[in-house]
Parts: C-alpha cells; sequence; structure tokens
C-alpha cells in the first residue's frame, strides 16, 4: 500500500504506520506479534467466560423478549455494596402471553406479516425498536420468535462465532456439534404441542412455497448491492421516520412504480397512518431537480467559495515552523535509539510503550506542521483558474444527477446531510433536506485530507 501512496494510521496508536526503514519494519512485526497474542488470550478468555455462564443458565448477553433480566448479587462488603454475581432470566407474564398468541396464530394458518398486523392492530405488548425504526410488530422479529427455542425450555448457545480470525466483525454459523444446549425447564413459555403444531403448518408452507417456484428460492437480493431505486436508503417517512420502499401494480401495459412507508406495509396502519402511494418518477424528478437548482447551483457554490476564501484568507500564524521542525528531528533521534534497545533484547513492554509516546507526540507535530504549511499556501489561490475548476466540476456533477440512477444516488449521498424526510401533505407529499457542499469542494478549494470550514449549507 505504501507504494501506492496509501498512508495508514493506527487506531489505538493515533499514529501514522511506517515501514519505509528495516527499523519500521522490525517495530511493526514485533507490535503485531504481540497485540496477536494479547488478542487470542482475550478470545479465549471471554468464550470460557460465556461457556461457563451459558451451561449455568445465565443471561450470556442481551435481552429476549417475553424475559426479564434480573441481577443476581452476592453479600454486602464491609461499605455495605454488593457485587453482582451473575444475571438470570424471568419469564415476562405480559410477554409471554404475546409469544403464546404467536405461535397459536402460525398453526392456525396466518402468515408472518398477518401476523404482526393483527398483533399491532390490538395494541400488543412489542420489542423495544432499535435504530429509530417505529416501535411494532415485523415480520421478521414474528420469524424470530417463532424460531427461538427458549420458548420451549431450551438454551442453546454457541450457535454464531462473532469475529473471524482477524479478529474483523464477521458473524459465521459454528457447527452444530460446537453447539451448547442446556435444558431449563423454569424458562418454557410455549409447550411442546405448540411448537410443533406452528412448526408443522411452517414446514408445509415452505414446501408449498419451492412446488410452487420449481425447487428455487426466490427472495430478496444478497445484501451489499447497491439499489436501482433513486430513494430506497436515502429517504424516511416523515410520520413515523421508517425508510422508503417500493411497490409496484399494472397500470395498462405496463408496470407503475410507487415509494411508500415500509412500516405501513409491513407493520399495518397501527403504527403508522402513511399510506400515500408516491409516483417514483414524479418523486425522482422532484428531487434531482432540487439537488441541482438548491445545491448545485452556479449562485450556492459561488456564494460557498466566497465564504470558505474569505475565512482561508486570514492571517495564519507561521512562526511555530522551524521549532516544529526541531522536534520532529528530536524526536526522529530519540525512536531511532529506542528501536535499538529494543533489537538488543531490552525490556518488551517498557520500550515499545516509549516508542508509542513518541510516535504519538511525533504524529501530532507532524500535523500541526502540515496543517501550516497547507494554510500557507492557500493565500497562493489563483481566483480564476479555482472558478474555472469549479465549474468544470459542476457542470459534471449535474451531468450525473441526470444520467443514471446508480451515478445519481452516489452524488445524492455525498451531498445529503443525514437522509430526505417525505411527508404526506394531501394528494402530494413534501419533501425536505439538508445539502452540504463539502464534498463537492474537497481537494478543489481545500488540499485532501485538511478539514474544511464551516461551509455553506443549503436546506431544501
Amino acid at each position: 500500500m505504501s507504494q501506492a501512496g496509501v498512508r495508514v494510521y493506527g487506531y489505538l496508536e493515533d499514529r501514522e504506520v511506517l515501514v519505509e526503514t528495516p527499523t519500521d519494519k522490525f517495530l511493526m512485526y514485533a507490535m503485531s506479534f504481540a497485540a496477536e497474542i494479547e488478542q487470542e488470550k482475550a478470545r479465549q478468555r471471554t468464550h470460557d467466560a460465556m461457556s461457563r455462564k451459558a451451561k449455568a443458565g445465565h443471561v450470556t448477553g442481551g435481552r429476549v423478549f417475553g424475559y426479564d433480566n434480573v441481577a443476581v448479587y452476592g453479600e454486602a462488603d464491609t461499605k455495605g455494596r454488593k457485587k453482582r454475581l451473575h444475571v438470570e432470566r424471568k419469564v415476562n407474564d405480559a410477554e409471554a402471553d404475546v409469544v403464546r398468541r404467536i405461535f397459536r396464530l402460525c398453526a392456525d394458518g396466518h402468515g408472518m406479516r398477518q401476523v404482526a398486523h393483527q398483533l399491532n392492530a390490538a395494541g400488543a405488548v412489542c420489542p423495544r425498536s432499535q435504530q429509530a425504526r417505529p416501535s411494532g410488530w415485523a415480520p421478521s422479529s414474528i420469524r424470530a420468535v417463532l424460531y427461538r427455542s427458549l420458548y420451549r425450555g431450551e438454551i442453546v448457545w454457541n450457535k454464531t462465532r462473532k469475529r473471524n480470525t482477524w479478529g474483523q466483525t464477521e458473524p459465521q454459523a459454528r457447527d452444530k456439534a460446537e453447539w451448547l444446549t442446556v435444558s431449563a425447564p423454569e424458562l418454557r413459555i410455549v409447550s411442546d404441542a405448540e411448537w410443533r403444531a406452528a412448526h408443522a403448518r411452517l414446514g408445509e408452507a415452505r414446501a408449498l412455497y419451492l412446488r410452487n417456484t420449481d425447487g428455487k428460492l426466490w427472495g430478496h437480493p444478497a445484501r451489499g448491492t447497491e439499489s436501482k431505486y433513486l430513494l430506497v436508503g436515502l429517504a424516511t417517512c416523515g410520520v413515523c421516520g421508517s425508510g422508503l420502499s417500493v411497490r409496484s401494480r399494472k397500470h395498462g401495459k405496463r408496470r407503475a412504480f410507487f415509494y411508500v412507508c415500509t412500516a405501513y406495509h409491513t407493520r399495518g396502519r397501527h403504527v403508522c397512518a402513511n399510506n400515500q402511494e408516491l409516483p417514483m418518477p414524479d418523486a425522482n424528478a422532484a428531487v434531482l431537480s432540487a439537488m441541482g437548482e438548491q445545491v448545485l447551483s452556479p449562485a450556492v457554490v459561488e456564494a460557498a467559495v466566497a465564504r470558505a476564501l474569505e475565512r482561508l484568507a486570514q492571517p495564519q500564524p507561521v512562526s511555530e515552523a522551524p521549532a516544529l521542525r526541531d522536534d520532529l528531528r528530536r524526536l526522529d533521534s530519540e525512536l531511532t535509539r529506542l528501536t535499538s534497545a529494543l533489537a538488543t533484547g531490552a525490556d518488551l513492554t517498557s520500550v515499545v510503550t516509549a516508542i508509542r509516546d513518541r510516535e504519538r507526540e511525533k504524529a501530532s507535530v507532524e500535523q500541526r506542521l502540515s496543517a501550516l504549511e497547507q494554510v500557507g499556501k492557500l493565500p497562493d489561490l489563483n481566483r480564476d483558474e479555482l472558478e474555472q475548476v469549479l465549474r468544470d466540476r459542476l457542470d459534471d456533477w449535474r451531468g450525473l444527477l441526470g444520467r443514471h440512477i446508480g451515478q445519481a444516488r452516489q452524488i445524492l449521498r455525498k451531498l445529503l446531510v443525514g437522509r430526505l424526510v417525505v411527508t404526506p401533505e394531501g394528494d402530494h407529499a413534501e419533501v425536505t433536506g439538508t445539502g452540504s457542499l463539502g464534498p463537492f469542494l474537497s481537494g478543489v478549494l481545500l488540499p485532501k485530507g485538511m478539514a474544511s470550514p464551516t461551509g455553506f449549507e443549503p436546506v431544501f
């Protein structure tokens, strides 16, 4: 990566990772080896502790609908303070009734979406909403309840692995032989008969689905691909805050597409009353027109450039530069001596700590010196050349907005601050949002990597 011009910074050390000299490489290898050993020890300690908790029937993390997490404390110490020993689950009667109702409705032949709508219409207790989503039952949460074996008094732990061998978050299913199953009859909510009836119905529905699709699974595409619709993932419902999704229906010889509130169609009108269907072509045209006229307009860009140049033209102190260069030379000498001491067998922990301190200080000095040097160059900007470059970039970005949905989504993602909010207003909808020109000016008005001053953020 260094040969390609990529600079890498350590998150915890808050410094640049250098591999330019043999000393740099040796230091990186030594620190990586020590960190790898500690990471493996920490992983094993955590896994062993969670295994002991699971075998004892204790909570290993998180809350499950239908139960309350109850902390168990030991005896008080001399100061009257009690230490928490572990956490146990206790059945929550109100939530347990809802769980039984879900199993009964499923066994009676109701689909997951129908069950969610019925529960929301009845105002049934529901799990806590996540990530500012509207509160209420959804088909996905109904499915989670139906497949959770804890409700029949069986704790299953170690079904998944959270991280891969590199320590990165990458959930993976474990082999069934690694699962830990513990009987917990005191936590049973549904009987074996209720469990079997519901899952027999699920099995019949799955078999029918596969027969009708010639044995093929036609579901949602794999995640991680870009949406082919402009506003999906970039706009929310102004009534409940849920995201927008797309529905279609026949319209003569073609299909008509509409943006709709996801919560209304998956959770029911008792969660969100926004049943408006926004024609996709009209909505796309309105949003793209607003972005072109109110954010990427020549007048707005000129105002933002003028404001930024005015702030950057203010006198900047540059007298610190010589002293900062002296500090860099001193820190380089100290790092060289410390690295040599490490190579001769000095105490690893103390030397590495000293090296990290020096490198953190060096990174701070380099950042301050770089900022001074960059600011010193800014008054020499040629205003005419700058305006021409920005004018060309403006034409490019405005052209991309109307060229292709995928490219338009990339431009929207760069310019939007947060998401668009679509609020129904009678037979039409109001779309509001905030756009920022920071990404547009990056690398032109300011060097890349240098923080831009507070810019011009039009609201539309």
